[in-house]
């Protein structure tokens, strides 16, 4: 089964990317500025798009996973893991470098210098190997996800491959179940970024459990495709899912106990499992190429949204809220152009490197 780019998850990218840019407003302006008893009522969830990112991502990897378990492939595993993980890195790390350059910039500027040991210390977020437990400083504190992520990859690929089917079907669904109730039970929630547990950091579970829900998803659509519903099924099935997206981005938005965040991840976990089996990729709008670019442009503006904050909190500070969050999405979005342009040269300049074109066997 192929996947393909649809606009309805492409347009949901970008609207969670805002969401998660509006909660870090409250959190490292308003509240760092005014005290943590300061309640700011945009988007108090919003962190909870990070775990639709999870779920993308899940998604995505396991159509490549199924490739590898594919007969045709005759590659090793080895082989197999490394170059899925390398592609995976090099997909990001463009936008990345030019985002951690544009953060370490505005951060030498406000905090009046920069230093040897500095410089240091941004190494491992630099490379996006912080989430091992190796951060002496986490400059651009978003890419928690990214490492987070990249790590857990790693870990699942082996895993999936092995298993296969037995993976799918039951151990990707019953180990984001029992590590999302581990989590609540635990701590309250899921959510969590910097918290270190005796197995690692929170945030790194948070990673497998819901990279794996994707890939269940994915094994899950599969088998739907296989099924020839009546037109009224998908209609019925289309409607559903735009309510339940709705849903989740309405809680997202909204001020609610966080124990329901696992609710909704479930929600959200439902809702892709309809998307992707019956949204239609035909010539609507949802297909246009202004919703996939708002897709494609949501990597720079979750990147750069630090550098935007820092640039705010230190200069407008004291600003109405409403400005101030205008102010870090007008500034995010000018990085984020900088960066998209930049960023997709020296993404062409890595694919045609010479060490590029070792590691994925092109001659």
């Amino acid at each position: 089964m192929k996947s393909k780019r649809v606009g309805q998850i492409e347009f949901l990218r970008f609207i969670f990317c805002v969401a998660v840019i509006i909660f870090h407003c409250s959190q490292k302006i308003f509240e760092s500025l005014r005290g943590p008893a300061f309640t700011f009522g945009w988007a108090p969830r919003g962190y909870i798009g990070v775990e639709f990112f999870f779920l993308l991502s899940g998604y995505f990897m396991a159509a490549s996973i199924y490739k590898m378990i594919s007969p045709e492939n005759t590659v090793s595993k080895g082989t197999n893991y490394f170059r899925f993980l390398w592609k995976k890195y090099i997909s990001v790390f463009p936008y990345h470098m030019v985002a951690f350059a544009f953060v370490l910039v505005v951060d030498c500027i406000i905090e009046a210098g920069v230093s040897l040991t500095k410089l240091l210390n941004v190494i491992p977020g630099f490379f996006l190997i912080q989430r091992s437990g190796i951060s002496f400083y986490n400059l651009n504190g978003v890419e928690w996800y990214i490492s987070a992520m990249l790590i857990a990859m790693a870990f699942i690929l082996p895993v999936a491959v092995k298993f296969k089917d037995v993976y799918f079907k039951v151990l990707a669904p019953l180990s984001a179940l029992l590590i999302y109730g581990w989590l609540v039970h635990e701590f309250g929630t899921i959510s969590g970024t910097t918290e270190w547990t005796p197995v690692g950091y929170r945030c790194f579970w948070r990673a497998i459990a819901g990279l794996n829900l994707g890939a269940f998803v994915f094994w899950a659509v599969s088998q739907m495709k296989k099924i020839d519903f009546t037109k009224k099924e998908v209609t019925f099935a289309r409607v559903s899912s735009v309510v339940l997206w709705v849903i989740s981005v309405v809680y997202a938005f909204v001020y609610t106990d966080k124990q329901y965040e696992v609710i909704n991840v479930f929600v959200m976990t439902i809702a892709l499992m309809l998307t992707m089996t019956f949204a239609s990729t035909d010539g609507n709008f949802m297909q246009s190429k202004f919703v996939m670019f708002l897709g494609k442009f949501s990597l720079p503006l979750y990147l750069n949204q630090i550098a935007a904050i820092k640039i705010v909190k230190a200069c407008f500070g004291s600003v109405p809220q409403a400005a101030a969050v205008a102010l870090v999405l007008v500034i995010d979005v000018v990085f984020s152009l900088i960066c998209q342009y930049a960023g997709d040269a020296l993404m062409r300049a890595f694919l045609k490197s010479k060490l590029n074109k070792a590691v994925m066997g092109i001659k």
